[in-house]
């Protein structure tokens, strides 16, 4: 297990001197945060693809008092070797307190988010994002959409142009740059002209070392910040801007795999029930809104990321997380279910089971068509109970279930 303890920040006390040296030490610790933040060793290699997931799946303990945003991301940062990009419309300032024990860094990426008011995360092929929720859970599909719209073009285009557009270019930017100049250098690396660049408004923004990315990328996460997006010209070689349309409808294509076809069809009915998913295989098609293919994919990744750390957290003996399940019930109730399980040993704790919303929820009939494939309980134990309760939250002795 490795341990990351955050710096503490300072408190005032009643001594005018120690009051005024506290502060002086705040503003220090604070500004120097921010430049670690976002100024790695240049040669430190910054992870990505597998590595990134890997490493930010890792269990890690927290502990945090009143620290500043921007100090937690560095923390976690300089510590996971993953670039965290904060969105412009966060407050670097705010301060947070938190304290996990043996999560992974997804968990207290999440939970840092979590402190902030309407702020989500989300993880890409280069880089961990944290920004308002709707606008961070996006991301990946716009990315996901921008790359497709380049490979479509790839018949239209020159092949040397087009290997441009798709390699892997420089995406940092040095200390007091401009937004708008940040996506002209990534258009030039890439031979593009951009037609409209002074849609982006001026800001300045302090300096970056990030992995090197595709154009499609580093241009989406950069004008996401502002509700923007680019479009590419028939031809490949130019780049407009426009304001991002929340509402624009449009087919997207989810791929969890078989492993997890069943668990995301659950998920998805449970938490959107009004949308329609068509299946191919284990390929989902849903027609739907950006900003409900954000929400969607952010669940989506939830699912994946939650389970896959608790695949590789160390399993005691005999534990539930890796015991082997399967499942046949005809018209059984939750609270059958449940004390089935109990008179077998295996113990399942209901968290105010004595309220009302909770006996409710026991009298509900099982939601579920029989499980003739062993699952692991990590898998087994959502799928039974994940669309009766909000938390099923499998251990090594137990099984613990709660709405809230």
């Amino acid at each position: 297990m490795e341990t990351t303890v955050a710096t503490f920040f300072l408190l005032k006390n009643r001594n005018p001197s120690i009051i005024f040296r506290n502060v002086l030490l705040t503003v220090t610790m604070l500004i120097s945060g921010i430049r670690t933040a976002n100024a790695f060793d240049q040669k430190t290699a910054l992870k990505s693809g597998k590595s990134l997931k890997t490493a930010m799946l890792t269990r890690v303990s927290w502990s945090s008092v009143k620290t500043p945003l921007q100090n937690q991301l560095s923390d976690l940062m300089n510590q996971s070797k993953v670039a965290v990009i904060r969105d412009r419309r966060l407050d670097p300032r705010y301060q947070i307190s938190l304290n996990a024990t043996s999560v992974s860094r997804w968990e207290v990426l999440k939970s840092i988010a979590g402190e902030v008011p309407d702020s989500g995360c989300c993880l890409t092929e280069h880089l961990a994002c944290i920004g308002p929720a709707l606008a961070v859970h996006r991301i990946p599909v716009m990315i996901e959409l921008r790359e497709k719209e380049i490979n479509q073009l790839q018949r239209k285009m020159r092949p040397e142009d087009h290997r441009k557009l798709v390699a892997l270019i420089d995406s940092s930017w040095s200390e007091l740059a401009e937004p708008k100049s940040i996506l002209e250098n990534y258009a030039r690396a890439t031979g593009v002209r951009i037609t409209n660049p002074n849609l982006i408004p001026h800001d300045v923004w302090a300096r970056s070392d990030l992995p090197r990315m595709t154009f499609a990328e580093a241009a989406t996460i950069l004008l996401n910040q502002f509700d923007l997006e680019f479009r590419l010209s028939d031809d490949g070689r130019s780049v407009s801007l426009k304001t991002i349309d929340p509402q624009e409808t449009f087919d997207h294509r989810y791929s969890p795999g078989k492993k997890f076809q069943a668990s995301t069809t659950e998920l998805w009915k449970r938490q959107f029930p009004e949308i329609t998913v068509k299946w191919s295989g284990s390929v989902a098609t849903v027609n739907t809104t950006l900003e409900q293919h954000g929400q969607l994919n952010a669940a989506l990744s939830e699912l994946l990321n939650s389970t896959e750390a608790d695949t590789k957290k160390p399993a005691a003996p005999n534990s539930l997380r890796t015991t082997t399940f399967s499942f046949r019930a005809e018209r059984a109730t939750i609270g059958d279910l449940i004390a089935y399980f109990r008179a077998n040993k295996v113990v399942i704790e209901v968290t105010d089971e004595d309220q009302a919303a909770i006996k409710a929820v026991l009298k509900e009939i099982v939601q579920l068509s029989d499980i003739k494939e062993k699952k692991t309980g990590v898998e087994f134990f959502p799928l039974i109970f994940g669309r009766h309760f909000r938390k099923v939250e499998v251990l090594d002795d137990r099984v613990v279930l709660s709405l809230e």
